[in-house]
């Protein structure tokens, strides 16, 4: 290549680059939607904790989208920030905040929600070494555990071996010092995709782990999801065994029925099954040393305390739900995982629904209950300030998180 056809490709290069760059800015300066917040019942405090990221987008062009972000009450929109936030930009508000708070302990860790447990002192990663070094997804038995104290900022890294399967992936992990509890999926001696429960102790830590528990033939189920946990701090874990369905055509099937509920204490090492409920569908949700039990009874559910001394119900009271679905949606691609919809966070469900409206337009809506009253704290939806005017704009929320701290 000559000089000067090597001068021209530079110049090509720089032009497209700044046309680029100038695109870019010309539709980052273009009026957004302005979205609202609008309170139906209680005190819009109540949302301070909540933090998810959502999507603005044209019915009428697949090209038109902007991505925002609701955080401490106040939204923001992701096209107005600069080109170098967007790099160091993740789509996992824990991650985000972790980056941005503990830079040195996040470099060459796994991002995905499940990797992480949070203390008001430490933070615990868990993962599996090839979740990062796609080299060894042959090896991926390795187990990379470390824990940050917060204040010093002083790690502890750990490399373990896990027994017992193999092809293990990280779904949840526990954390009561100076115990972490391990959930994964794996493949069994038949290759079949299983659950299995390990521990770990900082304390005195071992360089391999055999399985606490298999838990699909403790439960004598092939079919197991496990509570989503928002915090992986409570002592009691819900797993939820289901009964296959119909299928389809394809032989995919198509719905579950659950077969029974049970709660496995990490201190103790067992299961309780909780019992179903004849009328209504059955809801569990766990946080520290507490486990609730919901009766879905679609516009009202009723709460109960479970006592895990004499496996007996506690009744709390009733609580009318804003809607009779809110909360209790199944979230099928999240197949290993239930309680997407609804959290239980310092003693408080938040539900939530992608609710539309009678007009047809989507409204992500919030119900926060109070369990010690059992009475709506804040029940409301987000929305378009100018949705008379804006009939082709659509709404759509991410994963949303709760920080109970």
């Amino acid at each position: 290549m000559t000089k000067y056809s090597k001068l021209i490709s530079f110049v090509l290069l720089c032009v497209l680059t700044l046309s680029a760059f100038g695109i870019y800015q010309t539709q980052a300066g273009t009026p957004l939607p302005e979205i609202e917040l609008v309170t139906e019942e209680g005190n819009v405090d109540e949302l301070d904790a909540l933090y998810f990221i959502g999507n603005i987008y044209s019915t009428q062009s697949s090209g038109r989208s902007s991505t925002f972000e609701f955080k401490d009450g106040d939204f923001s929109y992701l096209n107005n920030r600069s080109v170098f936030r967007h790099l160091d930009f993740e789509y996992n508000p824990i991650a985000n905040r972790y980056v941005s708070d503990y830079r040195s302990f996040m470099r060459g860790k796994a991002r995905n929600t499940s990797n992480f447990t949070e203390t008001d002192d430490e933070i615990i990663y868990t993962a599996m070494t090839s979740d990062v070094n796609w080299r060894r997804m042959y090896d991926d038995n390795m187990l990379d555990i470390s824990l940050l104290d917060k204040e010093s900022e002083d790690e502890q890294s750990y490399e373990v071996r896990l027994e017992g399967a193999s092809y293990h992936g990280v779904v949840a992990s526990y954390y009561h010092a100076p115990e972490l509890t391990i959930v994964t999926q794996a493949a069994d001696e038949q290759m079949e995709n299983n659950w299995y429960i390990y521990s770990f102790n900082f304390d005195e830590p071992e360089d391999t782990l055999s399985p606490e528990v298999n838990v699909g033939q403790a439960l004598d189920s092939s079919s197991i999801q496990i509570s989503f946990s928002p915090t992986g701090t409570e002592r009691y874990i819900p797993f939820k065994s289901l009964q296959p369905g119909e299928e389809d055509e394809y032989g995919e099937i198509t719905n579950y029925t659950t077969d029974a509920f049970h709660v496995y204490d990490t201190q103790n090492g067992d299961f309780q099954e909780i019992p179903l409920f004849e009328e209504g569908e059955t809801l569990v949700l766990s946080e520290d040393e507490q486990v609730v039990v919901g009766q879905d009874l679609g516009e009202t559910i009723n709460w109960h305390a479970w006592n895990v001394t004499d496996e007996s119900l506690n009744e709390l009271g009733s609580t009318d739900m804003i809607t009779p679905s809110i909360g209790r949606l199944p979230v099928y691609y999240y197949n290993h995982s239930f309680n997407q919809g609804m959290q239980l966070v310092n003693g408080h469900v938040y539900a939530y629904e992608d609710h539309y409206s009678e007009d047809g337009y989507g409204r992500p809506m919030f119900q926060i209950i109070d369990l010690d009253s059992v009475s709506t704290d804040f029940s409301g939806y987000f929305g378009l300030e100018d949705r008379e005017n804006d009939r082709s704009t659509e709404m759509m929320l991410f994963d949303f998180t709760i920080n109970p701290l």
